[in-house]
């Protein structure tokens, strides 16, 4: 019984690798930031440039913080390969001020 499980969730992990193989890099830029209640609304442009269609999460962050300040984390919508898609995100860690952003996305 426990050979047929670790079977099968080794099948589902290959599986899972294979759906998103190809999928990236996806290079993303901030666009506008405004205020939103009691956040900011946030633009982000992001490229899947890979040859498959995939997702990916984005990591927000003040400029300059280096990785070591607060960050807020959101998931893209679905790229087809090379497309380029704007997307709004609302994000309460930084307040309701604008502050400079950047963005880095993940290649799966």
């Amino acid at each position: 019984m426990f050979i047929a499980v670790a079977v099968a969730i080794a099948v589902l992990a290959v599986l899972a690798r294979l759906s998103i193989a190809g999928s990236g890099p996806f290079p993303a830029q901030v666009g506008e930031v405004v205020p939103s209640g009691n956040g900011l609304s946030v633009a982000v442009t992001v490229t899947n440039q890979g040859d498959a269609t995939g997702q990916t999460t984005c990591r927000l962050s003040r400029v300059g913080d280096e990785g070591m300040g607060p960050a807020e984390f959101v998931t893209t919508p679905r790229l087809d390969p090379h497309q380029t898609r704007t997307f709004e995100s609302k994000l309460l860690e930084f307040g309701s001020t604008p502050v400079a952003l950047q963005v880095e996305c993940r290649t799966p």
